[in-house]
C-alpha cells in the first residue's frame, strides 16, 4: 500500500477509536505504530518481549535488541 493510503487508512481507524471502537491492527513500520497506537505488543521469536504505551516500549534499546539495528528516537515523532 501507498505511504498516503497507509496514513489515510490508519487516521480513519483512529478516529473510529477516538469513537470508541476496539482496533487491532500489525504494523511493522515501527514510525507508523508509534505515532497510531495506544499500545504496542513487541514479539521476538514468537514470544511476548514487551507491551504496553508507546512511549515506554519503543526505544533505541528494545528495536536494538529485537531487530538489531541502531536507531536515534526524536521525542514524539519517530525512530531515525
Amino acid at each position: 500500500m501507498d505511504m498516503n493510503y497507509k496514513i489515510a487508512a490508519l487516521d480513519i481507524l483512529k478516529e473510529r477509536n477516538k469513537k470508541g471502537d476496539t482496533i487491532i491492527c500489525v504494523i511493522h513500520d515501527i514510525n507508523l505504530a508509534y505515532k497510531y497506537s495506544d499500545h504496542i505488543i513487541v514479539i521476538k521469536d514468537g514470544k511476548l518481549y514487551k507491551q504496553g504505551d508507546p512511549n515506554d516500549v519503543l526505544n533505541v534499546d528494545t528495536i536494538r535488541d529485537v531487530f538489531g539495528i541502531s536507531v536515534e528516537k526524536i521525542e514524539n515523532k519517530g525512530f531515525l
